[in-house]
């Protein structure tokens, strides 16, 4: 197997890679709207769906960014343009990174506070 060869398994490694991590991520937030939509705000399965959404965001920023490093050191040019990242890319990936953390520490905050709640409106039920 030439070098150019292994380039092209090992990008359609990664192609696979990123497809697997974006239908995860698809379903994720999928099974997160439909919460949402059933009015289910702070529940557990919208926490563990955002933590889903996040790692696998993190993931396709480190895969991302190592195929670029990748790349650029063996001298090959990608077979699909989606495998390199530019400084705006990882920009925009980090700031992504961010605002999904922010949001799954609300919910997870959001999260506690509804438990809270439900065992104060439970022992003044009983």
């Amino acid at each position: 197997m030439g070098p150019l060869t292994g380039s092209l398994v090992i990008q359609g490694l990664v192609v696979i890679a990123l497809m697997a991590l974006s239908f995860i991520c698809l379903v994720a937030t999928h099974r997160l709207l439909d919460n949402l939509n059933q009015a289910k705000y702070f529940v557990v399965a919208n926490c563990q769906a955002l933590q889903k959404i996040l790692w696998t965001t993190v993931t396709n920023t480190v895969i991302g960014g190592a195929t670029t490093i990748w790349l650029s050191l063996v001298h090959v040019k990608p077979r699909a343009s989606f495998l390199v990242m530019t400084g705006d890319d990882f920009s925009n990936s980090v700031t992504l990174i961010i605002i999904l953390l922010i949001i799954y520490l609300i919910f997870k905050r959001g999260v506690a506070l509804q438990n809270d709640a439900d065992s104060i409106i439970w022992v003044v039920t009983l």
